[in-house]
C-alpha cells in the first residue's frame, strides 16, 4: 500500500485535480494530450448530453404512459399481471389503450432526430478543429506532417529516380526518398 493511501493525501489530490480538468483550455489540452484524447473527451461529453436530453424528455412521458391504466388494472387474472420492471415497459399498455403506442413512436423519432443533430454538430466542430490543427505552423513543421510511408512498391519502381518522377506532383515537391531493402 502506498503512503498516500494510508494518509489519505491521494484522495484530496484527486479531488483538487478534477476542477483543473474542467478549467484547462482547449488549446492547452490539445497541446499536452493530442487531438485524439481531446476528441475522445468530446465524444464522451456528447454521449452524456444525448443521454441527459433523452432521459429528461422520455422518462417523464413514457413512465406514466406505460404504468397508468396498464394490464394490471384491467385483468382480474393474476397470471396475466405484469410484474417487475415490465410494469414500466411497452408490454404493460392495455389492449384497449393501443393509441398510447403513438407516444412511443413519436419519442423514437425524437430520439433519432436528437442523435442526428448532436452527431452533425460534433462533426462540424471536429472538421473545423482538425483542419485548423493540421494547417497550423506548429503541426506543419513536424516530421510526421511531411512524411509519407509507401509500402508494397513494385520492383520496377524501386529506384529513387523512378519514384521522384512518379511523386513529383506533390505540392512543394519531394525532398528525400529512402528505400528500405
Amino acid at each position: 500500500m502506498s503512503q498516500g493511501a494510508i494518509t489519505g493525501k491521494e484522495s484530496r489530490a484527486d479531488a483538487n485535480c478534477q476542477p483543473q480538468i474542467f478549467k484547462t483550455s482547449t488549446s492547452d489540452f490539445i497541446h499536452k494530450s493530442g487531438l485524439d484524447a481531446y476528441f475522445f473527451l468530446r465524444y464522451l461529453l456528447m454521449l452524456l448530453k444525448i443521454f441527459g436530453i433523452l432521459a429528461a424528455v422520455i422518462l417523464p412521458i413514457l413512465v406514466p404512459l406505460n404504468t397508468v391504466g396498464g394490464q394490471n388494472d384491467h385483468d382480474q387474472d393474476p397470471a396475466k399481471h405484469v410484474q417487475g420492471m415490465d410494469r414500466y415497459a411497452w408490454a404493460n399498455v392495455a389492449p384497449d389503450k393501443s393509441h398510447r403506442y403513438w407516444g412511443h413512436l413519436l419519442l423514437a423519432i425524437f430520439t433519432v432526430l436528437v442523435c442526428c443533430y448532436m452527431f452533425y454538430r460534433e462533426l462540424r466542430v471536429y472538421i473545423r478543429l482538425r483542419q485548423a490543427y493540421l494547417t497550423s505552423p506548429q503541426h506543419r513543421l513536424k516530421a510526421s506532417a511531411t512524411t509519407v510511408l509507401i509500402t508494397s512498391i513494385p520492383r520496377k519502381w524501386l529506384s529513387i529516380e523512378k519514384l521522384l518522377g512518379l511523386y513529383d506532383v506533390f505540392p512543394g515537391g519531394v525532398s528525400n526518398i529512402w528505400i528500405n531493402r
